[in-house]
């Protein structure tokens, strides 16, 4: 399709919103957000959106799940990036 219109498929960036029940499940243990974000970004995900509602109780949950979180996000595309250069 991007060839049709002339344009490379390496300049699109790849999304993944992610709310309701399966965001809040996501973060209710460590092992299913790195599973789910290895899973999609092995598809070229680069990019996810976790949507909460202005809920409290789920803002509180987030705020303190968010610094781990992050660092698991650094540790997957970390890896991702070693195995793409060790196949080089």
């Amino acid at each position: 399709m991007c060839s049709k219109i002339g344009r490379n498929p390496k300049t699109l960036k790849r999304s993944l919103l992610i709310y309701g029940e399966k965001a809040l499940n996501l973060f209710e243990q460590e092992d299913n957000f790195s599973k789910y974000v290895e899973k999609y970004s092995g598809i070229g995900i680069e990019e996810f959106i976790f949507y909460y509602s202005g809920k409290e109780n789920m803002q509180k949950h987030l705020k303190k799940l968010l610094r781990r979180y992050f660092q698991l996000f650094d540790d997957i595309f970390l890896k991702k990036q070693n195995r793409n250069v060790t196949k080089s």
